[in-house]
């Protein structure tokens, strides 16, 4: 039955990651086009919007979009869905008239253009990925497998185009959000039809049949999502736009094998265990066993991107930037747990374990505070900060997963070996291969 679990669950991974690989090469492609276009300091912006969109989307859905998931019929699946995606609504308007007052001292970009970018994103982000809940809960990978495709494409086609007839600094940001509306729209009309919500009553009746969520799993995602950012908004803060800039080219080099691999997998993961404990199945052994499979896929990639990461940096942004290079090295490790944790997507939610995610994430938090903290204050080296963060958020992430794997009765010996396995393997095969490809490549392009 296992076995049968898994084939299946590997050949909905395919399709999904089929549509990722195509999307993913368009993205490596534009990538250095877009940087080069645009530079580092538009794309800090991009990102800091962004990072101030997620934080909101934190609760503009009250937790409860995982509900749609692990409801008990389509009918409450419906209800959940018509709820959640109005609240939603309701919160992107709302951030459109706040946004700007927060904001009101922005030199560089009018306050009420900030305010336009951060509501359109909370509003296509969430709604995305509700409606990516709906359709992976009805195992439609047909259509999920289109988004990333049409999601790059309509950002590069748009992004470039604009530049090209003079819309230079605003070009990127209409691009992205082009984007995810077509993306959206792809996803829309596969949907069941739903108008806004204006019943206090049905919203009253979601949320008491899905109270776990709002009190649970609703905290733990405002602190997740606030958790996810806060390096964002650290490092604009403690070191500028550029930097910033910086940070987000190398977390989007970093993202490349989580996007085309493990957020695949953790879709089609969340899907099949959620089922398996409806059915009364127990699922450590599979949750294990999926681990196993993710840490050894990562072990490629990541290592790839450590040893490569000046040659990274050099056809991204045209030329050797230290910083960068070292930037992008320093989150690789993290890179690995992020992998990981996009793999068992959803695992703490399936097990009821909403608890250990949220005092995981408070951990991580401070984390970041204190890494960065210390590399602005003490060092004033945004790399050191990077490090330092990396090693905590590495700590803290072992010793979650080892609490994961004892509360479905796996030893978490056997987790503690596999990843330090994976560990020592990355840092090993790193160090050799950067001395052999940079010393190679360096001459090359010298």
């Amino acid at each position: 039955m296992k076995k049968v679990k898994i084939s299946n669950g590997l050949k909905n991974v395919g399709k999904i990651s089929s549509g990722t690989l195509l999307g993913q090469l368009i993205a490596i492609v534009s990538l250095p086009i877009l940087t080069r276009l645009y530079g580092s300091e538009i794309i800090g912006y991009m990102t800091l919007f962004t990072s101030i969109a997620t934080v909101i989307n934190s609760f503009s859905d009250l937790g409860l979009t995982n509900a749609i998931m692990i409801a008990k019929n389509e009918e409450k699946s419906y209800q959940i869905y018509k709820v959640v995606s109005s609240i939603n609504f309701f919160i992107s308007i709302i951030s459109f008239f706040i946004i700007p007052l927060i904001y009101s001292g922005e030199k560089q970009y009018n306050p009420f253009f900030i305010g336009f970018m951060v509501s359109i994103i909370v509003l296509t982000q969430q709604q995305i990925q509700i409606s990516y809940t709906w359709l992976n809960k009805n195992q439609k990978y047909n259509i999920l497998m289109k988004n990333p495709v049409i999601n790059q494409v309509s950002i590069f086609v748009i992004a470039v185009g604009l530049y090209f007839i003079g819309v230079n600094k605003y070009g990127y940001f209409i691009g992205t959000l082009v984007g995810q509306l077509l993306t959206l729209i792809n996803m829309k009309r596969c949907l069941p039809k739903s108008k806004i919500v204006f019943n206090l009553s049905k919203y009253k009746n979601v949320i008491n049949e899905n109270k776990d969520f709002v009190f649970y799993q609703l905290p733990t995602t405002i602190l997740t999502n606030v958790k996810n950012q806060l390096p964002t908004f650290l490092i604009n803060n403690f070191f500028g736009t550029t930097i910033l800039g910086y940070y987000s080219i190398t977390q989007k080099i970093l993202n490349i094998p989580i996007n085309l691999l493990a957020n695949a997998i953790g879709k089609v993961f969340f899907s099949n265990i959620s089922k398996m404990v409806q059915n009364g199945e127990k699922i450590g052994e599979y949750v294990f066993q999926n681990l196993k499979r993710a840490t050894y896929i990562s072990i490629v990639p990541i290592t790839l991107l450590i040893s490569l990461s000046n040659i990274a940096i050099y056809i991204i942004m045209g030329y050797f930037n230290d910083v960068a290079s070292q930037m992008l090295q320093a989150s690789s490790i993290q890179a690995i747990f992020t992998f990981l944790m996009a793999s068992l997507s959803g695992i703490y939610i399936v097990i009821k374990k909403q608890n250990y995610a949220l005092k995981s994430v408070i951990a991580q938090m401070l984390g970041y505070i204190i890494g960065f903290g210390l590399g602005k204050f003490i060092f004033n080296d945004v790399v050191l900060a990077l490090y330092i963060t990396t090693i905590i958020y590495s700590i803290i992430q072992i010793v979650y997963f080892c609490f994961i794997f004892k509360a479905m009765n796996i030893s978490p010996m056997r987790y503690l070996k596999n990843v330090m396995l994976c560990l020592l393997l990355i840092i090993t095969l790193s160090v050799i291969l950067s001395l052999v490809f940079n010393q190679f490549f360096e001459g090359v392009i010298l």
